[in-house]
């Protein structure tokens, strides 16, 4: 009787597996067809080009966002693939922004965070929190290490002024990302 159970499970298990990878080869597939397609929160289009070719995607990124080179660029809310990282992509949400507002003298210059969450294909979704400035004394970082790639933030839009500070910039914000290749495979040092 033994027998049939443990051929029943063994069954079930390799049956399992199966339906398992057919369910992953065809995601992979829907990616490749679609590399600049986007699943976003809000049922916005990310933009996940470079600075240069921006100005072509129907929602683009704000004007007021000075495009770098070689920088990604995604909307508050916005979650995409990344198909040569393997991995996704999402910007949650801007955590906090006490950046000195333009035209105003301030003690401290500020700093702006950002929520990140990232997905590798075969991992579990990873919160990270990038700043605007590397300052380890008082919890910032301005990058972050996920599936051997390094995550940079190195632009927060729009600059708070006298008259729109966090609250009034709260679900218009745009951050650039510069992606650099790294040896290590870890999500240290801004996991939170």
């Amino acid at each position: 009787m033994y027998h049939f159970l443990l051929a029943g499970l063994t069954s079930l298990s390799i049956l399992a597996c199966s339906t398992q990878e057919k369910h992953l080869q065809e995601k992979k597939e829907t990616a490749i067809q679609k590399p600049n397609t986007v699943s976003s929160k809000k049922t916005d289009t990310a933009v996940l080009l470079p600075a240069e070719t921006v100005g072509d995607n129907k929602n683009e990124i704000p004007s007021q966002t000075e495009k770098m080179s070689g920088v990604l660029y995604f909307k508050e809310g916005e979650s995409l693939f990344l198909k040569d990282h393997d991995m996704t992509f999402t910007f949650a949400k801007m955590l906090e922004d006490s950046r000195c507002p333009k035209e105003v003298n301030c003690v401290w210059e500020g700093v702006a965070t950002a929520q990140i969450e990232l997905m590798g294909t075969y991992t579990r979704p990873v919160k990270v929190k990038l700043s605007t400035q590397s300052n380890p004394q008082r919890g910032y970082d301005n990058k972050a290490y996920f599936n051997g790639y390094q995550y940079t933030l190195v632009q927060a839009d729009p600059y708070p002024t006298a008259g729109a500070g966090f609250s009034a910039n709260s679900g218009k914000y745009v951050i650039g990302i510069k992606v650099e290749k790294v040896a290590q495979n870890t999500v240290e040092p801004s996991v939170r």
